[in-house]
């Protein structure tokens, strides 16, 4: 590695200093390339070396920094790789990303001080990140102890403790704080960076003493957005929030500038510039499923927000699964060694035990084709040129190979590619299937990856993985049909009648319950009073309505308000008498689903709907807004929309909802 620095840093010395501004950056990209490119294949020191002379030409560029110091970390020179995470945080004081990056650093030092540090500041950067907090959590006990001001007490665990002063958010230092721009990642011939699609939101707040006005959004420096900042009183700060919803669609696709700024329209600003990725919005089957892919066209005739504002929300059923049919065509891969395929072979039965009508092929290497074509669970084995470079390793395909290969692939229109390789030097293999689930192990690693699985054993002597490698690929074989089918059974519980009978109903009496709290106020849906109204009205229902925020209602014969809290089998037995339950998305929706009540579940956008709406017989209606899975926790201030997510769904759309699980004749 120390010849190749050395020839890299004469060529880029020599060549370098002789080039104009354009082409000297266009260099830096493509040293840059090259070590994305040696990164993928693990030669971390040898990437390192690219990027250390990207920077002698580009020392500023902070990212190139963070890159440099992760290989320097997985090549074990700790040394160095702080030098460059220094280097960024200089460059970046105020990037979470970063000092969670750096406590993943100082903890695999064991640094535990500098590591919960890091983690704090990541906490204090983004509030609300539970994985920053989480981290801080997992810090050495002895530690925990330090922070928390006290003497270790045997056979007390730290981490259970209330560590509030270790957790507990801190005063936010003043600037501008960006929680959200561009939302999911993509690969292009800029490398693997963050992107924006069609409609997204760009969110954040500003801490300052200042009055401030706007916030403004800039694209490659033209102004795309502007809009006043809501501003929030604390208890020795001022904070301003902003929440922007622009349609990204009508820009340029490619590398593009984003500057957001906010000022007090006097001249005081702070300012966020950051380069991303333009790229097309999502129509795949996948994206309909989120909230925050919003499907375009926008009208034009109307503002954004209002747009969005004005759609119907959206009535999914509860009974899903993310292939709503099994899936026809599978690829496997196991592009390596002969022992790699004798160790899947228990995977591979298992893939066809929970698959049994799919067509099943196997993307082999030469070493382990001939073993493929003998197991009667494959269908059809095509042999992968993953050329495997004996002195160096990792294993390499031309691009003329992976043009024919992709070719081949896209006869079969796969709808799941699954990598059965553990370490990841065949993962990239799964982006020439042309199948749109990408499955594996280590998903973190790849961001293009739909979704992924781990599953290990740490040996009590040596920390190195201890379960068997055939285990694990059945394990992730299994995780895989779980993912894609669906598992609900609900389990009814049979409760006397007699438990009903303090709230005025019977064993003959057809009732609905509207449950109207949850845990957190602003998740509440206000449109419960509404909805019993229309009940009363339409239908011959008796209603049963829990909670305190349902107020004036009318007297009626057929309306009984339950306050207060009950006695579990009590809840239990109205829940699991029901004609039907509609609730926010809290506990009670949950128990109802369990006991197989049709559910109505009213899901604002906080969490996606797909992993928290209930499981079972109903319907989940939500609201697709830009910002969907915005995650915010107790600072609700931090919304800047109001939270149309849960607000704007209207009390027509739920009862249709409703009457739509119900048998007709009950309806007026």
């Amino acid at each position: 590695m120390g010849k190749i620095s050395t020839l890299l840093r004469n060529i880029v010395e020599l060549v370098g200093s002789r080039l104009p501004t354009r082409s000297r950056a266009g260099l830096v990209q493509r040293l840059v390339a090259r070590a994305n490119a040696e990164r993928d294949t693990q030669r971390y020191l040898t990437a390192s070396a690219f990027y250390e002379e990207a920077l002698r030409l580009s020392p500023s560029n902070a990212r190139v920094h963070i890159q440099c110091g992760h290989m320097y970390k997985e090549a074990g020179d700790f040394a160095r790789a702080e030098v460059h995470y220094n280097r960024a945080l200089f460059l970046l004081p105020d990037d979470p990303d970063l000092s969670l990056q750096l406590g993943h650093f100082y903890k695999l030092a064991e640094r535990p001080t500098e590591a919960a540090d890091a983690y704090r500041r990541a906490a204090a950067q983004r509030p609300g990140w539970v994985e920053a907090e989480e981290e801080l959590k997992r810090i050495s006990q002895a530690d925990f102890w330090r922070v928390l001001g006290e003497s270790p007490v045997e056979g007390v665990v730290p981490e259970l403790l209330p560590a509030g002063r270790l957790t507990a958010p801190q005063q936010l230092r003043e600037g501008l704080h960006v929680t959200r721009l561009g939302g999911t990642r993509l690969r292009s011939a800029n490398g693997d960076r963050r992107a924006l699609r069609g409609v997204e939101a760009v969110r954040g707040f500003v801490i300052c003493s200042t009055l401030l006005k706007e916030v403004t959004l800039a694209v490659d420096g033209h102004i795309v957005a502007r809009e006043p900042l809501h501003a929030h009183e604390l208890a020795r700060q001022s904070k301003y929030v902003f929440n922007i919803w622009h349609d990204f669609s009508t820009a340029s696709l490619g590398e593009a500038q984003i500057e957001l700024r906010v000022s007090d329209g006097r001249g005081w600003s702070r300012t966020h510039r950051v380069v991303l990725e333009i790229a097309l919005p999502r129509s795949d089957p996948l994206a309909a499923a989120s909230d925050a892919i919003i499907p375009l066209p926008v009208p034009a005739e109307q503002l954004l927000e209002d747009a969005i504002n004005a759609r119907p929300s959206v009535v999914r059923t509860a009974a899903r699964a993310i292939f709503m049919e099994p899936p026809k065509t599978i690829l496997v891969q196991r592009a390596d060694q002969l022992g790699d395929l004798a160790c899947s072979v228990p995977a591979l039965a298992r893939l066809r035990s929970h698959f049994p009508k799919a067509q099943i092929v196997a993307l082999l290497a030469q070493s382990n084709a001939d073993l493929g074509r003998t197991l009667p669970m494959i269908d059809e084995v095509i042999v992968a040129p993953f050329i495997e470079d004996v002195a160096d390793g990792p294993r390499t395909m031309t691009a003329s190979a992976q043009m024919e290969l992709r070719r081949t692939l896209s006869r079969y229109c796969f709808d799941i590619a699954l990598d059965l390789a553990e370490t990841s030097g065949s993962r990239p293999l799964l982006l020439l299937s042309g199948a749109r689930f990408l499955y594996g192990f280590k998903a973190r690693e790849f961001p293009w990856m739909t979704a992924g699985f781990e599953l290990g054993a740490r040996d009590p002597g040596n920390d190195h993985e201890m379960a068997a490698t055939a285990q694990k690929l059945v394990a992730l074989v299994d995780s895989l049909s779980t993912l894609v089918g669906n598992n609900s059974e609900p389990a009814p519980r049979a409760l006397p009648a007699t438990l009903l009978a303090p709230f005025g109903i019977d064993g003959t009496t057809r009732f609905v319950v509207l449950h109207s709290g949850a845990r957190l106020a602003y998740s509440r849906w206000p449109g419960f009073r509404a909805l019993v109204k229309i009940l009363v009205e339409r239908t011959d229902l008796t209603v049963v309505t829990m909670g305190e925020d349902i107020a004036d209602l009318p007297d009626h014969e057929r309306l009984k308000r339950i306050s207060g809290l009950l006695p579990f089998d009590a809840f239990d037995a109205l829940l699991g008498n029901a004609m039907a339950f509609v609730g926010n998305d809290s506990g009670p929706k949950h128990l109802a689903a369990l006991r197989g009540i049709p559910v109505v579940s009213l899901h604002m956008a906080r969490l996606n709907w797909s992993e928290w709406g209930q499981t079972g017989i109903g319907s989940i209606i939500s609201r697709q807004v830009p910002c969907a899975g915005c995650g915010i926790g107790p600072r609700e201030e931090e919304c800047g929309k109001a939270f149309a997510c849960i607000r704007a769904i209207q009390p027509e759309e739920v009862f249709k909802a409703l009457l739509d699980l119900l048998p007709a004749q009950q309806a007026n």
